[in-house]
């Protein structure tokens, strides 16, 4: 392909270019948009036409031939704006033509064979009309964005034969009118430009208007006879109103417009100028063109414009119910002149059309179901048939209604109950319809709601009617009924409240009727009315449901009455014991509890007599009398008392009631311990608890002062002791004192057992449960993690006291909230100091402990220090004494993420760096590499997240190892390209040199083999301790260090290897601590 531009006068060659590749080329169409840039489209199957580094939507070739589009510059030399290719990968692609419009966008058409040509979601036609082969082609429709990179529509336009789109043009509304030829059947048929014939012969031509957003065809229409018929050009006013399409066919034309359905069939369809005044003939005026068939093919043009006929008309109604019809009628308003031949009326309920002939009338047509319908009107004239836009009728249903019900209430009562301030469930239904949407109003003012089932809440009792109007959103809306309406009563739970009625005494004799009025408050902001009543009188009998009721007691008693009121919020019940007194002939009798026991004893009385007393006398026996119905006695002395109980109703009755020795009280013999005096319950002068030894005084006695004859103290820890009264000692219990030492830790119960000769024994019992404890000393002592740090860090501070604390008092002297209960804290300080952290415990006993740790806290920095451990490298030479170094960073104040650091070797004649390395436990992932000449290596390590804690210190990186290749010195360095990061943030890193010292060692005198380090094992420590050189460290090496060192054999031999105690000489204390090592 090519492309050329020409000067103004054709006289100059202003630009000229190939634009090809290895392939087969060919431009097809062109386009210049106001700038005077230059688009070209075409077809090829080069994989190379591209030109490199300019953009484009589609930058390879899919198929064997793909579509091409290029956007040209100004000049030559210039690379092209843009560059695409344009096909699928399943067929062949062909670009035909190109358009630009006023905003840049270039529109291609053109045929595909591809089932996968690239088409945009909700395209006019996304999938192609013929699927199953690649040989059949669909036409297409491409708008590429204005910098040629993205689609903005792309479909195709076909059915299940051969489509083809020649030409395309666009208007100042972005359609684009597409014109070619068609064998398909498929090819769109509609809109303001109406098909001039169905498809007939082998190809026709057609021209489709596809809309602004490629989603939809405005117009499109076929036109040929029946033979081949081909649309190469399409050309359009600026406003897309009219159209021309020129092109060759095959077909010959119609001989007379008066004709059968064959000959308008098989015509091609040619009109120079139709004269309406004659109505049975055609008339041609002569000239240059004819309106008939001259050859094999002849060149057509065609003109497409808008009809000045405009069919319409009125309906009324166009919305309504009927019993049982819709009776509509319909008048025309068509606009414009034209000869009208028919008019055909569409109801659109599936009855037949209307015909109504050439003279207008008013139409009526009854609609028989309810429904939404599309009336039209189609004119037919000699050369147009035009139909009408629809008009909707809707015949709404008669039968349509909407309500709401209330989940989990009455819905049939009036108003409904609901309880306050609950969450209520409202569901709205209609019938025979389909609401749009349900809107609520509770007429409580708060805001209207939405939704088939809604949640209100209404906070304030009252009477609401609540509506809820469910539209259909269509006009039946003002014809039916779209409205539910209820009324909805609010409670709170009632007040239950009752009294008896005036006229009925609620005391009296058998039998008493007495009748009880309902008095719960009604109308009030806080209760609600009740609407349920349960009455309970307290004889077992029926229980009442009415607001107010009458009942009769057959039975002498006091009754207690209740009342519960309840409504839809709830239920409240009202008891009043004892309300009714009913009086018949009286039985004495009664209970007392207890009835033996030491003095002082309390007993009390409870009245069971029957018949309703109002009146009572009690007598006790030992004096002491009283007249309440349930009384207390205390029985101060030891003896047996009998109870009389008199009784007297208000009906005149009296009975009594004599129990004989019916109280027994004896001594009280109580025991109890004090604790080194003599108050109850016990205090200590002498402390009760305390470390080993612990001395506690008890002392024994009785609750009132009865005598002790003998006590056998039992202390708890085994041990007891026993007290005997003798003769001529005091009467009192002064004497049963004693002391006891406590030795063990742990908790401990005394018991004191004593004995009475007139009244008995007694036991303490479990009353002084672990009274006495003996705890260990409190030594206070807590540990900080780390030890030190720096502002901001987090220090966790633990509890380590002995003693058994139980609770924790941290106090850190920076002006903190002190922390209590807890054994471990962290703790952060936001300045730089030596701060003194204090800690109190106590025991469970109260006994307590203070101590103090120092913590230095010192600002924070980004820097670091990498040294090694060990610091001072002894190397043996020889593979087997190689030595392992710990790499370490000092510090991270702000925490830890990843490292690369690389460690130089200075003198790589002296000692090598091994290839080998391990990993710190703390990275998830680590990798090292040695150099060639193995003088360097680089660690590296990373977290998969977060990072080690701000604060960290003494950070193994990795240990390395070196091996020693000659005897003299060397050291380690950290190279200066070293890196640590926290997070994305850097720190300064520097290094501490280490000393290595090789030495070369020569077998013992006696031996073959040269020493070696072997311990500690895959590390080594630079010493020797295989002496024998044997593989083995034992004693036989001890044996050989000894001998040697004794004979003088360590002459002209390097001190360090040996030096075990490090005082840079060979002597008897290196063997005794290498002796000491082995053992």
């Amino acid at each position: 392909a090519f492309a050329v531009k020409i000067s103004p006068t054709g006289q100059v060659l202003e630009y000229s270019t190939y634009i090809s590749g290895s392939g087969q080329d060919y431009g097809n169409g062109i386009a210049v948009d106001g700038q005077g840039m230059a688009y070209i489209t075409g077809t090829t199957s080069s994989t190379n036409l591209l030109p490199a580094g300019v953009p484009g939507y589609q930058k390879s070739i899919k198929g064997g031939q793909d579509a091409f589009l290029f956007k040209m510059n100004f000049q030559a030399g210039i690379p092209p704006i843009y560059a695409t290719y344009l096909g699928g990968s399943t067929g062949y692609d062909y670009g035909e033509a190109v358009a630009v419009d006023s905003a840049g966008s270039a529109y291609v058409t053109g045929a595909t064979a591809s089932t996968d040509f690239p088409v945009t979601n909700m395209a006019l036609q996304t999938v192609k009309g013929w699927p199953y082969d690649a040989f059949e082609k669909d036409a297409y429709v491409t708008k590429f964005g204005s910098d040629g990179t993205g689609l903005i529509y792309s479909t195709y336009l076909g059915g299940s034969m051969d489509d083809w789109g020649y030409d395309i043009k666009v208007d100042s509304s972005f359609r684009a009118f597409v014109t070619g030829y068609s064998r398909s059947s498929q090819i769109p048929r509609s809109g303001l430009i109406n098909t001039i014939k169905q498809a007939s012969g082998g190809q026709d031509g057609f021209l489709t208007v596809i809309k602004s957003d490629g989603r939809s065809a405005e117009s499109s229409t076929l036109f040929g006879g029946y033979r081949d018929d081909v649309s190469r050009g399409v050309a359009i006013s600026p406003d897309g109103n009219t159209s021309f399409v020129t092109g060759y066919t095959s077909s010959p034309t119609m001989l007379n417009l008066v004709c059968g359905s064959d000959c308008e069939r098989e015509a091609f369809p040619v009109y120079k100028w139709i004269n309406q005044t004659v109505y049975g003939d055609r008339l041609y005026i002569g000239g240059n063109f004819s309106g008939d068939f001259q050859g094999s093919f002849d060149a057509f043009v065609m003109k497409f414009g808008q009809p000045s006929l405009v069919p319409s008309f009125s309906a009324s109604p166009v919305c309504g119910t009927g019993e049982p019809n819709l009776t509509v009628n319909f008048t025309e308003t068509t606009t414009g002149s034209g000869n009208i031949l028919n008019r055909i009326w569409n109801f659109g309920d599936g009855t037949p059309v209307n015909d109504t002939g050439a003279i207008p009338m008013v139409v009526s047509h009854n609609y028989t179901s309810p429904g939404t319908y599309q009336a039209t009107l189609t004119l037919y004239t000699y050369t147009s048939i035009l139909v009408s836009d629809p008009v909707s009728i809707t015949f709404c249903n008669p039968y349509t209604s909407a309500n709401f019900t209330v989940a989990g209430y009455n819905n049939t009562a009036d108003p409904i109950d609901v309880p306050i301030n609950t969450d209520i469930t409202f569901s709205g239904y209609a019938v025979n319809y389909t609401p749009t949407s349900y809107n609520w109003h509770f007429a409580d003012g708060s805001a209207n709601q939405t939704g088939q089932t809604t949640h209100h809440l209404f906070s304030q009792q009252g009477t609401y009617t609540v509506n809820m109007t469910a539209p259909s959103g269509t006009c039946c809306d003002n014809n039916t009924n779209i409205v539910g309406s209820k009324r909805i009563r609010v409670l709170a739970p009632p007040l239950a409240r009752f009294v008896n009625s005036t006229t009925t005494p609620r005391i009296g004799c058998l039998p008493l009727t007495v009748t009880f009025n309902d008095t719960s408050p009604v109308g009030t902001v806080d209760y609600g009315v009740p609407t349920a009543w349960q009455w309970n009188f307290g004889d077992n009998s029926w229980n009442g449901t009415t607001q107010n009721v009458t009942h009769t007691y057959q039975h002498a008693g006091t009754y207690t009455v209740s009342l519960t009121a309840s409504n839809a919020a709830g239920s409240n019940t009202y008891t009043q014991p004892g309300y009714v007194l009913v009086s018949g002939n009286v039985t004495a009798g009664f209970t007392a509890s207890p009835r033996a026991g030491t003095a002082p004893l309390g007993v009390q009385f409870t009245d069971t007599s029957a018949g309703v007393p109002t009146s009572w006398d009690w007598r006790f026996g030992d004096g002491g009398s009283n007249t309440s119905q349930n009384p207390y006695h205390v029985y101060n002395t030891a003896g047996t008392y009998t109870v009389n109980l008199t009784v007297t109703n208000d009906c005149g009755h009296v009975a009594s009631a004599n129990y004989t020795d019916w109280i027994t009280v004896n001594g009280n013999m109580t025991p109890k311990i004090l604790f080194g005096n003599s108050t109850f319950p016990p205090t200590s002068e002498n402390p009760v608890n305390g470390t080993p030894v612990l001395n506690v005084t008890f002392l024994g006695n009785t609750t009132d002062g009865t005598l002790i004859d003998s006590a056998v103290w039992s202390f708890g820890d085994s041990n007891t002791t026993t007290q005997t009264r003798a003769a001529g000692w005091p009467a009192d219990n002064t004497w049963f004192n004693t002391s006891h030492k406590y030795y063990t830790v742990r908790d401990y119960t005394p018991v004191l057992q004593i004995t009475n000769t007139t009244y008995g024994s007694g036991t303490t019992g479990g009353l002084y449960t672990d009274w006495i404890g003996v705890y260990p000393p409190i030594i206070v002592n807590f540990s900080a993690t780390p030890p030190s740090g720096i502002v901001g860090q987090s220090i966790l501070f633990t509890d380590q006291s002995s003693g058994s604390p139980v609770n924790w008092n941290w106090h850190f002297t920076d002006g903190s909230q002190n922390v209590s209960g807890l054994s471990s804290v962290s703790h952060v300080f936001n300045s730089t100091a030596v701060w003194n952290v204090m800690l109190e415990v106590w025991n469970k006993y109260g006994a307590t402990g203070i101590g103090y740790r120092y913590v230095n806290i010192t600002s924070a920095d980004s820097s670091g220090q990498v040294y090694f451990v060990p610091q001072n490298i002894t190397l043996i030479t020889e593979d087997l004494n190689y030595r392992v170094l710990n790499v370490v960073l000092s510090k991270a104040d702000y925490g830890l993420s990843s490292y690369t650091v690389k460690i130089d070797l200075n003198n790589s004649a002296r000692a090598h760096i091994r290839n080998w390395a391990t990993s710190p436990s703390w990275v998830d992932h680590f990798t090292y590499s040695v150099s060639p000449a193995f003088d360097s290596i680089t660690l590296s390590g990373y977290k998969d997240s977060g990072m080690l804690p701000a604060g960290s210190r003494n950070i193994s990186l990795g240990n390395i190892s070196l091996t020693g290749i000659s005897a003299g010195d060397a050291d380690l360095r950290l190279n200066g390209t070293s890196i640590a990061q926290y997070g994305s943030s850097f720190m300064s890193l520097t290094g501490v040199p280490a000393d290595i010292h090789v030495y070369a060692v020569s077998p013992l005198p006696g031996y073959s083999n040269k020493p070696a380090d072997i311990w500690p094992p895959g590390v080594h420590d630079g010493l020797i301790d295989d002496f024998d050189g044997n593989g083995v460290v034992n004693t036989a090496d001890v044996t050989v260090f000894f001998n040697t060192w004794v004979s003088g054999g360590f002459a002209g031999m390097p001190v360090p290897p040996f030096d075990y105690n490090h005082n840079n000489r060979i002597d008897t204390d290196d063997i005794v601590e290498y002796f000491n090592l082995i053992w």
